[in-house]
């Protein structure tokens, strides 16, 4: 049994519709999801599946040209790259490929909190796990 051309190429249509609806869960629903299962360590290089070789962590209320001088970007590239002030219950992680914002997210304090030593320096992806501590709240202590 043959299948019509015009089906055919519906049938393909439809298929790359549904791949390209397919959504991606975010670096914070990657990280809630190992923190669920009593991760001691979450590793950040996994849980960022996309391009990148370094991460800053911006904590709460850290205005956006604070950001931008740490990242050595423009006005123009900060503006580009989607950078804004950090909201008080939130975090934000840049993800850097060769000097270059990858991506941006919104990390809610809600998930947990950054420790202190983790914010504003430059982590690399090959040593992005943080150790998990309950104090009680939750925190991810950057890598030594």
């Amino acid at each position: 049994m043959s299948v019509p051309v015009g089906r055919y190429a519906a049938l393909v249509i439809l298929g790359l519709a549904l791949v390209a609806c397919r959504t991606h869960r975010s670096t914070a629903d990657n990280v809630t999801k190992e923190l669920q299962s009593g991760a001691t360590q979450v590793d950040i290089g996994r849980a960022a599946d996309f391009a990148w070789d370094s991460m800053f962590v911006f904590g709460p209320y850290y205005p956006k040209a604070e950001i931008c001088k740490t990242l050595r970007l423009t006005d123009s590239q900060c503006s580009s790259a989607g950078i804004k002030d950090v909201d008080e219950g939130e975090f934000l992680i840049v993800f850097l490929e060769r000097g270059a914002v990858s991506k941006t997210e919104s990390f809610p304090r809600k998930i947990s909190n950054f420790d202190e030593s983790c914010l504003t320096k430059p982590i690399v992806r090959n040593s992005a796990t943080f150790a998990v501590e309950r104090r009680p709240e939750v925190y991810l202590v950057c890598p030594r």
